[in-house]
């Protein structure tokens, strides 16, 4: 398989996930807070799925960045290191954020298992995203140390 085809996947598998993302945020995330039968914290958890989606769409938008350099073939650029930081990053914020939720919920939504399902699940994924990334981010330099010193030994 090309990189063409493999980079045109890529960026098919980011607008689907974008998508869904979407509409998550406006359907499901809304049906959920209400499935808590809290009048008083259905706002708070709303704003807690609308702030955790700023991490997801920063994710998203710097796939698509990495989408591009892997585009014109820099597979060890500057950039990909960069983007691959803030993925790392914001997987963590992420984490961040879901951890403050699960507090929340500990405090004042205490018999309600599906909120700690959705919140368990988007922490669990936060965590995921970091380690892959980071781990993606290691393999790039290593690589990159590679090629630069093959290309001084010639």
């Amino acid at each position: 398989m090309s990189i063409k085809k493999i980079n045109k996947l890529f960026r098919i598998v980011i607008i689907c996930i974008g998508i869904i993302s979407i509409t998550f945020l406006f359907f499901v995330a809304p049906l959920a807070s209400h499935s808590i039968h809290l009048n008083t914290h259905q706002l708070i958890i709303q704003i807690f799925f609308w702030v955790s989606a700023i991490p997801v769409f920063g994710i998203l938008f710097s796939l698509w960045k990495i989408s591009t350099e892997l585009k014109k073939e820099h597979y060890f650029s500057e950039i990909i290191q960069k983007k691959l930081t803030y993925i790392t990053r914001a997987g963590i914020a992420e984490c961040v954020i879901y951890s403050i939720a699960i507090l929340f919920g500990l405090f004042f939504i205490k018999n309600n298992p599906s909120y700690f399902v959705f919140t368990g699940l988007f922490f669990l994924i936060g965590i995921i995203i970091a380690i892959f990334a980071t781990l993606l981010l290691h393999i790039i330099k290593h690589a990159d140390e590679l090629k630069n010193e093959h290309d001084l030994t010639i």
